[in-house]
């Protein structure tokens, strides 16, 4: 048996992970003032590790 390999993200995790772009998603949906919602990082390339953070770019008009 081998032993679980520390930098991969638990299923935990990766559903935390989920649910959060899954809710900042819905929440930028219903926004008109927002344009674009873009993904980097190390989620992006599918490489994250189970301390990295969610890298969000959020594109708005101005409105002012």
């Amino acid at each position: 048996m081998t032993a679980p390999d520390p930098a991969e993200v638990s299923s935990e995790r990766a559903t935390e992970i989920d649910a959060v772009i899954r809710r900042v998603t819905r929440w930028a949906a219903e926004r008109e003032d927002i344009t674009g919602l873009l993904l980097v990082g190390s989620c992006a390339r599918d490489d994250q590790r189970p301390g990295s953070d969610v890298d969000l770019v959020l594109l708005a008009e101005d409105t002012s």
